[in-house]
């Protein structure tokens, strides 16, 4: 967006996060992106998922806490080099959603597999899904493969992002209990599509921890992509 890097240059490089949001936003309007991972990419699916088809025929079912992500995941072909079904918390997308109550109740088995963001809903996210009527079906087989508490002790300088609408500031680096408590965040996509889609394959198949205390250390001290979504 030239206008985004204008403005970036202008401000000496930095460019406010809720400015850059909306500098998107008005594009999109303007120039629609297809491809774009904004959670609404497959809100017009209506057509019914067969998950028993040997073609597709899953092996986990992964649970993500924001809508985006599912776009993100899905358009990047994870669900198949993984053998997984994407959805979010949320619930979406609706059919997926529905199909996975199907194919959970003829494969009690297969297990059903959170990631989550490293903040305080986050580490919450399992015992939030098992108390949710919509989530009963899975309440046996959740597993979490979230950011750990332990993940954050070990020194490295993580971005933090705020969860809360008038608190707009992130920030670089700090105590992870002080940050927790402040209300902010250390956003699961933070290191970028192509090493956290690795990172995911690897951990869905092994049931290992998401993102290990070395990973993040290593991840901070490289070029950091950070969703503000």
């Amino acid at each position: 967006l030239p206008l985004a890097i204008w403005l970036g240059q202008r401000e000496k490089g930095k460019l406010p996060f809720e400015k850059a949001r909306k500098i998107v936003e008005q594009y999109h309007q303007t120039h629609p992106i297809q491809a774009l991972a904004d959670g609404t990419a497959f809100r017009r699916q209506a057509a019914p998922l067969d998950l028993q088809d040997p073609h597709y025929a899953p092996e986990r079912i992964l649970v993500v806490e924001r809508d985006d992500l599912v776009d993100m995941l899905i358009r990047n072909r994870f669900h198949l080099t993984a053998k997984a079904v994407v959805v979010s918390r949320t619930g979406y997308p609706e059919p997926v959603f529905a199909a996975c109550r199907e194919f959970l109740r003829n494969h009690p088995d297969t297990p059903v597999q959170l990631v989550h963001d490293a903040s305080t809903q986050g580490f919450a996210l399992a015992a939030q899904l098992a108390d949710e009527s919509k989530w009963r079906f899975a309440r046996a087989r959740l597993s979490d493969l979230g950011i750990s508490r332990a993940a954050l002790q070990r020194g490295a300088t993580l971005p933090w992002l705020s969860t809360r609408r008038f608190q707009r500031n992130g920030a670089f680096g700090g105590n992870p209990a002080k940050m927790l408590r402040a209300g902010y965040r250390v956003p699961l996509d933070y290191i970028g599509p192509k090493p956290l889609i690795g990172l995911l394959s690897a951990a869905v198949v092994g049931g290992a921890l998401l993102l290990a205390p070395e990973t993040l250390n290593a991840a901070s001290g490289s070029e950091v992509e950070v969703d503000y979504g």
